[in-house]
């Protein structure tokens, strides 16, 4: 018995004294991407397969430098789901609240707004179809404005019908100093401003085009008297 005890805490205690090796959890294989196989343990890659004698990713995964990465789309009922600020709902990948998937799917990235910084046009999809990626700044497309984070159609037509879900009164004769508002179901003048003749403007208000002319008149006795 003495023998026995002795044997047991020789292991144990050169374990512990670093004389001997501890057990170790089977080491992933050397094979890398395209290298030869008989088994999944002989793939290094993380996630990797042996297929057809050769490692690599299955259909439903991405290949990155590291291994296979179970992207935003690809079903997820038995293994957690890969890419960066996704979860696992409804046996499907998807992207968590707040957060939309980059173009390769392989991540996802906080839902960016109008002016935030972009790569690609499909990083500003969320601000619609006419989200489009400009300098590397999320902007509208030419036939589109910015309405509440939104890129919406125009409607340059004072009087036109309008949607104020999907479309924005927008007068290209006014610039950025837009007078105009979807009231009602159609294009009409803020407040007390006035439709041009034409149609194709609101004016300003009198007490703004009053101040306006002031302005006007006092920059050029500014100028007068230098």
């Amino acid at each position: 018995m003495a023998s026995s005890g002795v044997l047991v805490c020789g292991v144990v205690c050169g374990v512990l004294l670093g004389i001997l090796p501890a057990a170790t959890t089977a080491a992933r294989g050397r094979a890398g991407f395209g290298e030869s196989c008989t088994n999944a343990s002989d793939c290094n890659p993380l996630n990797s397969e042996c297929i057809n004698n050769v490692c690599a990713c299955n259909s439903s995964d991405v290949k990155t430098e590291t291994g296979c990465l179970l992207p935003v789309g690809a079903r997820c009922r038995h293994r957690p789901c890969d890419a960066d600020n996704s979860e696992c709902l409804g046996g499907i990948c998807i992207c968590k609240p707040g957060f939309i998937q980059a173009y390769n799917n392989t991540f996802c990235f906080k839902t960016p707004k109008y002016d935030d910084f972009c790569e690609k046009d499909h990083d500003c999809l969320a601000l619609g179809e006419g989200g489009r990626c400009s300098s590397e700044r999320c902007r509208c497309s030419f036939t589109t404005a910015v309405d509440d984070n939104m890129c919406k159609k125009k409607i340059d037509d004072l009087g036109a019908r309008c949607n104020k879900d999907t479309e924005v009164c927008y007068l290209e004769r006014n610039g950025d100093n837009q007078r105009v508002e979807c009231k009602e179901g159609v294009c009409t003048c803020k407040g007390k401003h006035k439709p041009s003749a034409d149609n194709l403007s609101c004016g300003a208000g009198t007490l703004e085009a009053l101040s306006l002319a002031a302005s006007f008149i006092s920059l050029l006795l500014a100028k007068a008297m230098v």
